[in-house]
């Protein structure tokens, strides 16, 4: 029985790497192995590239080769006869491998395949291949025992000797049996193959397991290496419940092993898509090997191996992480399709997946088309940090977190046949496995064949995904290898080297470097006498803390503010703050109390997302707070009160402060004022801000005195009178303590009332001053009148004797009214505005008037007057013609400028009032004159007189306008009276003489405006003339406009025809056979094409003129246009097929109305529809001629409401031992249906869900809704589990060396041990071992030496991520020996 110290060992990212070989090469050796169908079986390369490149594919052993090409990224397939591969013989050697050479790197998959059996395999090149193998197999099972296990070994350099020691018995080349666990030994040379069978019999016979060793030593050693192939030529996989029944489906299996050297300890396995679970193999290489498979819960499946041992895990349905604590092999298997499930397709393949050691981050592979494969997948599994970087032709993929392995995400991709490009920032593993009906392939998509014999460890990465550390650490290498090393070399990247196994090296600047090892061996083993490894370690460059604060004061709390630099690209992760020596506390920003002023220390680390930190040291004064104070004196009812401010501060200065006055107002002002509305009590808040933003405040009361007013009454006077002031004033509290007056006139009096005499008329201002309780003033003013006298003045109009005296008052007063007193002398008095006297005797008279004002006040005028007597002597005349004039005018006694006014009159008509009269007579005959005159004193005279006036001839004529061209015909119109006779007729044409004859015929010839004068003249020598105008009326010139000439439209002709003068009156057209009229008129031609038109236009004046143009009537836009999808869930966004067309010319503009209040324009225009509803499309085309044609779509877009994902989760902090977690949909409610995404790779459905993660981190938790119109939402939060600690540390141990149990240190579930410090204590309180790293164990040395059995203590501090608690262990050791 094997003592065992089980560890629970968990997903990390390894940081191991090694000598690296890709799957890419130049140079390939590879056979084909037995087949159910012997030659039958068709054998197949299929060869890709990332460049152009050539090459040779041969089979030397039989004189058989071909060329081929390869186009980058693309595929090329060789076929080779299977009559120069192919050999089904057992125990033999035959000079059938095939050999592929190339110019440039290419990668290479073998197909071996014959209708429905077929399996595939990576091709590794010769520079990969290696010395030690084992074969990988499966239980045989086929129908009749016709399958069997093989196993095929092919020479790549002449007299390669190799061992192979066989799992199982095989067939021997004589006929017996080559028994299990028996070592025999082989001799190939290069092409050729042996080949391996297993002999006949239970299922048990399966080559798993088998050794295959090269022995290549001493002086002829030149490294020989094999390639090794294995599988079997058909076999079924799967228990078909309980029985094969009467189906009966199997497949060869076909692929190559990798040599021992490049297998790996950490795998993650990753069920095939469209299959209901896969079994899994595991193969140890050395005794002791623990495989430690997981679950999503509860303890992994654990198997215990020793070196050629196989272990399997059947029905594998969900990605699960593996871990080894020793190299294995891990093959993946699917079933019969049968064996799957009753409906499944594809039949049994193998493939020997690669361990998370060996990635590439760029892979081309081949999806085979042939053969009867219908579907394709691809499994892909990446470090999670770098799953955004992944594409797959250029496309990006859903990647989910394998369960447990939160470091690593899986995809599993359907994808088509053909080739493809994997692509990523880091390194990945890919398989390629594809089905048909009764056929499937799978393959390692690619291979970086890493040596890892010899290894680095960085243990002190600063995280898991990535391997770096910060500028100015040490990175702790560590150099491992299978072998004792005789000498360490080690090259850093940055110029640095080493010699030790395990050196710390600081890099000095930031960036990426490749750290190599070379490990030397103890002998030359055939090919070199040492190993490499390489590792990319990344060194970050470390943050600069700084911080801020708020105000810092007194008896407060005070905040603080990580403001600290964070190089690009690290990412803040957490800060430290222990301020005046305290407990630290963990966050972004903090606060601390403070109950007394001075200088404090304040320590601040902040760490990014690779633990880079840097630590400040300041002090932070803690200032005191200000002192408020002010003073205020109590205030009147009116006035306002002033605020004295006192306030101080110990140290620093006062910065700012805010008054409230106790009414609702404020201020901001050092010093305020404030006016109270009432009297009261007022209390005022006066708070004072520092300049380090300190508080102090005070309070304080202020009284407002009670409301009284000053105010008297008075009255107006008339100048030269007193006035008299009446004190009124009124008071709500206290007593009168003074009374002053003030007026206009400068000068004061003290009475209670007042009594004054101004000296001059005017306004005058009067003030009152009113003392309350001799503390408060109150002023009353008041404008009062004194008022003038009114200023008398009268006009008179002077007549002669014996005519009325007119009187009338023009007396004036500034404001108010008045009454009249008259005094005519000779006893005439009276009291109007206007007053008439007839005087009896004439001479001069003494007039006075008296006015009294309606204030009160008199005043008064005088004035003398004289009356007199005129005479005419004449009037001035002469006889005239009946159309002239003449002036007449008149002499008197008294001279002209005696008289005022005059009055003419001729036959009883008033004609004139001027001194003269110009007289125009309107007939013939005797005329009589009367002259009626005024004088200044508006005496009035009258003289008659007479003269005659002859009679004068009376001009006439018609004359009508012309058109242009025609003559003119005036008629003579004129009269006389008789007995006078016309004796003269002279026509003047614009001035011009042109006839005397009564009647004339006149030529015109320029249209226009004309005038014609007729003069006339009598016997007796009167004349007279007419002058008129006319017009030679120009003709019209003709034009007309065109409207819409778009077939199907009405085209529309409207008259654009002008004249000189005068306007167009009538129209007429001629279109095709209408003859319509009017200013415009429409006609709908029948067809496209060009038409005349012609247009009549006659004036006003009856002038005519034609005009004809040409019409072309342009088609229009033919619309076809639809939408290739109808319906849709918003955003939703139809494509538009337009296959719109025009007869002629071009379709220039589209207007779209998309039915939802947007339009655009553009022949194929994208919309989204933002909101649901049915919508109705509507198109309307215009052509490059302005043709115009609509359409409306026929059928309406429908656009779906779209749900709104959301959801909440409890608890919102769950940790691995808590992990059950409730999702609660809280989207929209017309949601249907929910499905689930968890970030462990976890799906369900429903509205509501439950789920525990087995692992700490952070997990995205994605929920995809969909509702009934088939629309659908997703949302993705994120949930982060505790890592809750499950620590192991074991009570004993025994350093014995044997392998079992030899270290002491934590164990358990250490994912999440942060800041560990573990102590080992002898008997005596000596110190003699301790670490900070969770992987470092104590050997049971001290200084070297091996310490002696006993009991020992141990003591033991850590936390979690999160530092939220810490873990204190300690207790006894007990080493056995």
């Amino acid at each position: 029985m094997r003592k065992l110290l089980i560890i629970l060992l968990l997903a990390s990212c390894f940081s191991t790497l090694a000598q690296t070989k890709s799957n890419k090469g130049k140079l390939f050796w590879l056979g084909f192995m037995a087949h159910t169908e012997g030659t039958d079986a068709g054998t197949s390369l299929y060869i890709t590239s990332d460049s152009n490149t050539t090459g040779t594919v041969s089979v030397p052993g039989k004189s058989w080769s071909t060329n081929f090409t390869v186009t980058a990224n693309n595929l090329t397939v060789v076929t080779i006869p299977s009559s120069v591969t192919y050999d089904g013989c057992a125990d033999c050697t035959k000079d059938r491998a095939v050999k592929v050479t190339s110019a440039d790197n290419v990668i290479v998959y073998a197909h071996h395949y014959e209708g429905n059996r077929s399996d595939a395999t990576l091709v590794l090149p010769a520079s990969t291949l290696g010395k030690e193998y084992y074969a990988m197999g499966y239980e045989q099972s086929s129908s009749g025992n016709s399958g069997r296990n093989v196993f095929i070994i092919v020479g790549t350099k002449d007299n390669t000797k190799v061992n192979i020691t066989p799992s199982v018995d095989l067939r021997s080349g004589t006929g017996g049996t080559l028994q299990a666990n028996t070592k025999y030994q082989i001799t190939l040379n290069e092409g050729e193959v042996y080949q391996g069978i297993a002999r006949q019999g239970s299922s048990t016979y399966d080559v798993t397991g088998t050794f295959i060793e090269v022995i290549d030593t001493g002086s002829t050693a030149n490294c020989r290496t094999v390639a090794v192939f294995s599988g079997s030529s058909y076999t079924r996989i799967g228990n078909c419940s309980g029985g094969w029944g009467t189906f009966n489906s199997g497949d060869n299996l076909f692929e190559q092993m990798f040599p021992t050297n490049s297998w790996g300890k950490n795998f993650v396995i990753v069920p095939a898509l469209g299959r209901k679970e896969d079994n899994f193999r595991f193969l140890a290489r050395d005794d002791n090997t623990q495989v430690y498979v997981y679950k999503t819960s509860g303890a992994p499946d654990i198997l215990y191996l020793d070196e050629g041992e196989m272990g399997e895990i059947k029905g594998v349905d969900y990605t699960r992480g593996v871990l080894s604590n020793k190299p294995i092999m891990v093959a993946q298997f699917q079933k019969t399709s049968r064996c799957d499930g009753n409906n499944r397709v594809g039949d049994p393949s193998m493939t020997i997946l690669n361990p998370l050691e060996q990635t590439l981050k760029d892979i081309t592979l081949y999806s085979s088309e042939y053969y009867d494969i219908d579907n394709h997948y691809i499994n892909v599994v990446i470090p999670t940090s770098a799953a955004s970087s992944f594409r797959i032709d250029g496309s990006a993929a859903s990647f989910t977190s394998v369960p447990l392995f939160g470091a690593y995400s899986y995809a599993r991709l359907t994808v088509n046949k053909g080739t493809h490009r994997l692509k990523a920032d880091a390194g990945f593993i890919a398989t390629a496995y594809g089905e048909g009906q009764y056929e499937s392939y799978g393959y390692a998509a690619g291979a970086n064949v890493k040596d890892l014999r010899a290894s680095i460890v960085v243990a002190n990465s600063a995280q898991s995904n990535e391997i770096s550390n910060c500028l100015g650490q040490a990175t702790d290498f560590r150099g491992n290898a299978e072998y004792s090393v005789t000498k360490w070399e080690w090259d850093f990247g940055d110029g640095n080297i080493d010699s030790v196994q395990n050196p710390n090296h600081v890099y000095s600047d930031t960036g990426l470097y490749q750290a190599r090892l070379y490990t030397y061996k103890p002998a030359y083993d055939g090919c070199s006498n040492y190993d490499s490894a390489f590792i990319d370690v990344r060194i970050y460059a470390p943050p600069v803390a700084k911080f801020a604060t708020g105000p810092l004061c007194d008896s407060s709390v005070g905040r603080y503010y990580d403001s600290s630099f964070i190089p690009a690209p690290e990412e803040w992760n957490f800060t430290k703050w222990i301020i005046n020596g305290g407990t630290p506390k963990y966050s972004k920003n903090t606060s601390q109390y403070f109950d007394t002023t001075g200088k404090f220390e304040v320590i601040m680390e902040v760490s990014t997302k690779h633990q880079c930190r840097d630590t400040i040291t300041d002090s932070v004064t803690i200032s005191p707070n200000p002192s408020a104070l002010f003073t205020v004196a109590d205030a009147c009812h009116k006035d306002s009160a002033y605020f004295v401010n006192t306030s101080f501060i110990s140290s620093g200065n006062l910065a700012s402060y805010k008054w409230y006055f106790g009414d609702g107002d404020s201020s901001i002002l050092a010093n305020p004022a404030h006016k109270y509305s009432s009297s009261d009590y007022y209390y005022i808040d006066l708070i004072a801000t520092s300049d380090s933003g300190c508080v102090g405040s005070y309070m304080d009361s202020v009284y407002c005195h009670p409301y009284f007013k000053a105010q008297f009454s008075f009255n107006d006077t008339c100048l030269g009178l007193p006035n008299t002031f009446n004190n009124t004033s009124v008071i709500f509290g206290g007593d009168y303590t003074d009374t002053t007056w003030y007026t206009s006139e400068n000068d004061t009096f003290t009475t209670y009332n007042l009594t004054k005499t101004f000296a001059t008329p005017g306004s005058y201002t009067i003030d009152l001053i009113m003392e309350q309780d001799s503390y408060c003033l109150d002023t009353f003013s008041q404008t009062i009148d004194v008022h003038n006298l009114a200023t008398v003045d009268f006009e008179v109009s002077e007549s002669c004797f014996g005519d009325s005296t007119t009187f009338t008052d023009k007396s004036t007063i500034t404001t108010g009214t008045y009454t009249l007193d008259w005094d005519f002398d000779d006893g005439f008095t009276g009291d109007k505005t206007v007053e008439k006297v007839l005087y009896t005797t004439s001479g001069a008279k003494n007039i006075e008037l008296k006015i009294l004002t309606d204030e009160g006040c008199e005043t008064s005028l005088g004035q003398s007057i004289v009356i007199t007597k005129p005479e005419i002597t004449s009037i001035i005349k002469t006889n005239m013609c009946s159309n002239e004039s003449q002036k007449l005018y008149a002499t008197y006694s008294l001279g002209l400028d005696s008289f005022i006014s005059n009055s003419w009159r001729i036959d009883g008509i008033m004609m004139s009032t001027s001194d003269t009269l110009s007289y125009v007579p309107s007939s013939a005959g005797i005329k009589y004159v009367e002259l009626t005159s005024s004088t200044k004193n508006n005496c009035t005279v009258v003289f008659l007189d007479s003269f005659e006036v002859y009679a004068s001839p009376s001009t006439n004529f018609f004359v009508v306008s012309v058109c242009k061209d025609q003559d003119l015909l005036p008629t003579n119109n004129s009269t006389i009276d008789i007995p006078e006779i016309i004796t003269s007729n002279k026509w003047y044409l614009n001035n011009v003489l042109v006839s005397s004859d009564p009647s004339p015929t006149i030529t015109t010839t320029v249209d226009g405006s004309n005038t014609l004068r007729l003069v006339t003249e009598s016997s007796n020598g009167c004349l007279d003339s007419i002058t008129k105008s006319f017009g030679i009326h120009p003709l019209p010139q003709v034009d007309f406009l065109i409207g819409a000439t778009c077939f199907g439209e009405s085209t529309v002709f409207n008259d654009n025809s002008t004249i000189n003068s005068g306007t167009n009156n009538t129209y007429s057209w001629e279109i095709e056979a209408t003859n319509p009229s009017g200013i415009s008129t429409s006609y709908t031609f029948g067809a496209t094409g060009n038409y005349n038109v012609k247009e009549t236009v006659i004036s006003d004046k009856g002038c005519t003129d034609t005009l004809t143009k040409v019409v072309t009537i342009d088609p229009l836009p033919v619309l076809d246009i639809s939408f290739d999808d109808y319906e849709g869930c918003e955003p939703f966004s139809p494509n538009v097929i337009n296959n719109s067309n025009i007869e002629s010319g071009s379709i220039d503009n589209y207007a779209w109305n998309f039915g939802d209040g947007n339009s655009t324009s553009g022949a194929n225009p994208t919309h989204t529809y933002l909101n649901p509803g049915s919508f109705t499309v509507k198109v309307i085309a215009t052509s490059d001629q302005g043709c115009i044609d609509s359409f409306t779509l026929g059928q309406q877009v429908t656009v779906q409401l779209r749900p709104t994902a959301d959801f909440n989760f409890d608890p919102k902090e769950p940790s691995v031992l808590i992990a059950e977690v409730t999702f609660k949909d809280s989207s929209s409610s017309d949601a249907t249906s929910w499905n689930w995404t968890i970030g462990d790779g976890t799906t369900l459905s429903g509205s509501s869900v439950s789920h525990t993660f087995n692992d700490s981190g952070a997990f995205a938790v994605e929920l995809k809704i969909e509702n009934s119109n088939g629309c659908r939402d997703s949302i993705t939060k994120s949930i982060y589990v505790n890592a809750d600690l499950f620590v192991h540390i074991p009570n004993a141990f025994s350093p014995d060396g044997n392998g079992v149990n030899d270290y002491f240190g934590i164990g358990g579930l250490t994912q999440g041990v942060v800041d560990l410090t573990l102590t080992v204590y002898n008997r005596w309180g000596e110190k003699i071992f301790e670490t900070n790293d969770v992987n470092d164990k104590w050997d049971g040395t001290y200084k070297g030496t091996a310490v002696p059995q006993g009991v020992y203590l141990y003591k033991a501090k850590f936390t979690n991520p999160k530092q939220s608690k810490w873990f204190y262990k300690s207790g006894e050791i007990h080493l056995l020996k």
